[in-house]
């Protein structure tokens, strides 16, 4: 894995409230580092995180990992967050470790960045520890697959599910391929880690989407967290 002389994890969500419970579980412990975008800096067990949120969409996640790439010098960076899903091949509650980010206009992919074969490894190995909670009456799936950040909101189910048939994708959301892009350029490993929130053009999801929102969130956060652990033990 390249990056094994710097020092911490960056985490990086589009907004605060997808990073609550990992907020709620960093001790004190700082990077050396003043924080001054109110990103939050400590441990997770013994690993030195940042938090980092970079806003929606795809200018605002290329400003703000330019940023942190500059100031904190991560060890690597995971992205997490939510995510629209495409049916039939993933569920609200599921879990998405992006094989590649992938940067998508129409139906044509203009852009993959792969995520580091060693990342991959351990978040499999994560997800095997993790503490999940059920969504609706069923423990969410954790699927390795293709991510794809796209411009805006996607509604059209079809279209969804032609991209996962050409391309492997199966969630779809609006940052990724900023932050990756980013990443190779500096040299630092990146994993994407998306729940999903709802599964384009299903009309009959919004009760369960209601109803579990935080609780998709925090699974996760759950993976990340289990990742981060399994990072600890192994440096």
């Amino acid at each position: 894995m390249q990056g094994e002389g710097r020092r911490g994890v960056a985490i990086v969500t589009a907004m605060g409230l997808e990073s609550l419970g990992l907020s709620r579980a960093l001790r004190a412990g700082v990077w050396h580092r003043q924080s001054r975008r109110g990103w939050r800096e400590g441990l997770l067990g013994t690993c030195p995180v940042v938090l980092a949120t970079c806003g929606i969409g795809l200018r605002a996640a290329r400003h703000s990992a330019g940023l942190l790439l500059e100031e904190y010098e991560p060890r690597l960076v995971i992205l997490t967050g939510g995510s629209g899903g495409v049916a039939p091949f993933v569920r609200v509650g599921d879990l998405v470790v992006g094989e590649s980010v992938c940067r998508v206009t129409g139906l044509e992919v203009t852009a993959r960045f792969p995520a580091d074969p060693e990342l991959l490894r351990l978040a499999a190995e994560a997800a095997a520890m993790a503490r999940f909670r059920p969504i609706g009456r069923r423990l969410p799936r954790v699927v390795a697959a293709g991510v794809a950040t796209v411009d805006g909101i996607v509604r059209r189910r079809e279209w969804s599910e032609q991209l996962a048939r050409d391309h492997g994708i199966l969630a779809l959301e609006m940052e990724g391929a900023a932050i990756a892009e980013a990443c190779q350029d500096w040299g630092v490993p990146f994993l994407t880690v998306r729940a999903i929130t709802d599964v384009i053009g299903d009309r009959w999801q919004w009760p369960l989407k209601v109803l579990s929102y935080t609780r998709v969130q925090r699974n996760a956060e759950w993976l990340v967290y289990a990742l981060v652990q399994r990072l600890s033990e192994e440096s």
